[in-house]
């Protein structure tokens, strides 16, 4: 039996019995009018709208510098992603990477500098981060069992076009490999969980303005510290971005909404980043060790 037909059935033995059993301690605690995970309240974050564009117009601004500078370093001609070579490709990886990560830090220190966020409100704590940890790896068995399941439902009709996954496909070179394994694990995780659910789903989770009795309007700076006052919209709101985000990739994003409305709800739970990342990153991992083994010994 090829080496990937045996990682997938034994990854898929692994979800089936740690996945099954975490859905059934939550169905249990749910049956006794417990949360799946206990709500932690915060104050509201201090970024606006205002914010959220001036971090799109940096991420603009990052990637076209970062084009500029690889298509200088390789010639100065264009790039052509069919044409090009697998040093090319992980040039162009490492690049974009590059900019994603240099956006982080500016969106980051931008918004620290211009709100005087805390790192409370970032969405980190290193005192929760071992338990932060925890529960993110015991939601990715919990969360990976159903996104794969309905990821392999779908291809049937429909082939997946991650254009990472068929950049691999077509260019078997080791330094590509680990480019894109460091996009996909380390980067992506980061990056896109910092963008939508700590800067995005935190701000649609702020209170709105209210007006006051004599039509004052007053700002609503208390977050609710009921459960059942916390709104879940936010939730689907960012689920909904960061799964539009991948149209083009045949039935990615159906199987992305689900994976992001699990994300989205142990941020809205937690209100820190380690956990939905931890999640991201396992998935994320496992799937480029499975494609390594596809690629490497699919035919053996």
């Amino acid at each position: 039996m090829p080496l990937h037909v045996q990682l997938a059935a034994a990854a898929f033995l692994a979800l089936l019995v740690f996945g099954l059993t975490g859905w059934l301690n939550a169905l249990a605690a749910w049956r006794r009018g417990e949360p799946l995970l206990p709500y932690e309240p915060r104050r509201p974050v201090p970024w606006t709208l205002l914010d959220l564009l001036a971090v799109f117009a940096t991420y603009l601004i990052t990637q076209a510098a970062a084009g500029v500078l690889l298509r200088q370093w390789l010639g100065g001609g264009p790039i052509s992603l069919e044409d090009a070579s697998a040093d090319q490709l992980t040039a162009l990886l490492l690049a974009q990477g590059a900019a994603n990560l240099a956006t982080g830090v500016l969106a980051v220190l931008g918004i620290v500098i211009r709100t005087h966020a805390n790192s409370g409100d970032i969405g980190w704590s290193l005192v929760q981060l071992a338990n932060d940890v925890r529960i993110g790896v015991v939601a990715f068995f919990m969360l990976a069992l159903p996104v794969l399941v309905i990821q392999a439902a779908l291809v049937q009709w429909m082939p997946s076009e991650h254009p990472l996954i068929m950049m691999l496909r077509d260019h078997s070179h080791p330094w590509l490999f680990v480019a894109s394994v460091f996009i996909a694990v380390i980067v992506a995780p980061l990056f896109e969980e910092l963008i939508f659910r700590v800067l995005l789903q935190g701000w649609l989770e702020k209170p709105r303005r209210v007006e006051a009795p004599l039509g004052q309007p007053v700002e609503n700076d208390i977050m609710p510290s009921d459960p059942e006052q916390a709104p879940y919209w936010p939730i689907f709101v960012s689920a909904a971005v960061f799964a539009l985000l991948h149209l083009g990739h045949g039935p990615d994003p159906i199987p992305l909404f689900v994976l992001a409305l699990g994300l989205g709800y142990l941020y809205r739970q937690t209100h820190r980043l380690a956990p939905s990342m931890t999640v991201h990153l396992l998935l994320n991992g496992m799937s480029m060790l499975m494609l390594w083994a596809e690629i490497n010994y699919g035919g053996s």
